[in-house]
């Protein structure tokens, strides 16, 4: 967790992975300090990123977008590190939005193929040709899951759940969040 980092998708995946009864923990780059997120809600992490580096390695790390966010979470070591031993882990690396360039910025490829806000394509082909933008809404090629629009964020959860957990978790999710119909 960062400071200006997009509200929704902290909230819409913490919340589904809440549901599929996952254990979360949210560690935040600057400490244990509340965080001012893109649109103005503030937020608590669980615990600082030194905090979560010495836990050991998680099932999943989901880094979320927000551009500004993204650019500190890509020059922070410890933001590099803690990627770096989830894949040196065989584990689960995720991003979605603009979040694939904190990924870049870490050299975290596992297959060599993403997606990711289209306001971000050109410049992960420009500078980091060696990915290939996929127009896709969820990229899960192996262990690298990346999402593509804040309006997904949804779907980008419930492929994480699918992948961690199970396809009937991720399905008893996913029939949880359907609309009520009064006919």
């Amino acid at each position: 967790m960062q400071e200006a980092e997009e509200t929704l998708h902290f909230l819409h995946s913490d919340g589904i992975f809440s549901m599929s009864k996952m254990r979360v923990t949210v560690a935040g780059v600057p400490g244990t300090a509340a965080v001012k997120c893109k649109y103005g809600c503030v937020l608590v992490p669980d615990c600082g990123l030194d905090s979560a580096l010495k836990q050991g390695l998680y099932d999943l790390v989901v880094i979320p977008g927000g551009e500004q966010a993204c650019n500190t979470m890509a020059q922070s070591d410890k933001v590099g590190r803690l990627l770096t031993e989830h894949v040196k882990g065989e584990r689960f690396v995720a991003a979605t939005t603009s979040g694939p360039v904190v990924l870049d910025a870490h050299r975290i490829n596992y297959l060599q193929r993403l997606t990711s806000a289209p306001e971000f394509a050109d410049k992960l082909r420009k500078h980091y040709s060696y990915y290939n933008w996929e127009e896709t809404i969820v990229d899960e090629p192996g262990k690298m899951i990346t999402g593509r629009f804040s309006g997904t964020i949804l779907e980008f959860g419930l492929a994480l759940i699918n992948h961690v957990a199970d396809k009937k978790t991720a399905d008893k999710v996913s029939f949880g969040l359907q609309p009520y119909s009064s006919v």
